[in-house]
């Protein structure tokens, strides 16, 4: 396990949090050592690793989502590289302002939105 040493106050946060000290020693040190990289098989389909959602399970999942949001259990939508952040950035833009800027951002949405692999 990791040697990093965890103040009083790092102790009390860990367990205000509802955490165990032992599983976030254990995620410090995969930080710390870094994990051997992975060779990847081949690419995700529908129906290998992707779910087709059909659209009576998207207004379900809505529901839940909207739900989980007013609840405040969805925090926001990180992007694990460079690229996804500069790829998001107009739509982290909007969504903060909580509209479009102009009719031709908005028609730019909608018309990149089929190119994103969600």
């Amino acid at each position: 396990m990791t040697a990093v040493s965890l103040s009083k106050e790092d102790l009390r946060a860990i367990h205000d949090r509802g955490l165990e000290e032992r599983e976030v020693r254990r995620q410090l040190d995969i930080f710390e050592k870094g994990v051997k990289p992975i060779r990847l098989d081949r690419p995700a389909t529908v129906g290998d690793g992707i779910i087709r959602i059909s659209p009576h399970e998207r207004g379900e999942l809505l529901v839940l989502h909207d739900r989980a949001a007013g609840d405040g259990r969805m925090l926001k939508f990180v992007p694990a590289s460079g690229a996804a952040s500069r790829m998001f950035k107009d739509w982290h833009g909007c969504y903060r302002l909580g509209r479009f800027d102009s009719e031709g951002q908005k028609a730019s949405f909608f018309r990149v939105l089929p190119k994103f692999a969600f």
